[in-house]
């Protein structure tokens, strides 16, 4: 499991979104709660690398108990060569 990051360097950023999308699908929330503000970012410079990333659009309920729709489900399905 990845916690909180302790270095919010970008390149730090990407490298625990590729371990934890290594492993799992996550979602918008799930890296806001390791420290990254904006996933969606970090996304896109990933893909520009050649990473394929897909998103879908879910359902979800915030830290708070909010309900949420159309929050970001990232998975990874292939890496550059």
């Amino acid at each position: 499991m990845v916690g909180v990051l302790k270095d919010n360097s970008k390149a730090t950023q990407c490298r625990t979104i590729l371990k934890v999308l290594r492993e799992r699908s996550s979602s918008t929330f799930d890296f806001r709660q390791m420290g990254i503000a904006s996933p969606a970012q970090r996304i896109k410079e990933l893909r520009e690398k050649g990473y394929q990333i897909e998103t879908t659009r879910i359902n979800s309920i915030d830290h708070t108990g909010q309900p949420h729709g159309g929050i970001a489900l990232y998975q990874l399905i292939s890496e550059p060569d």
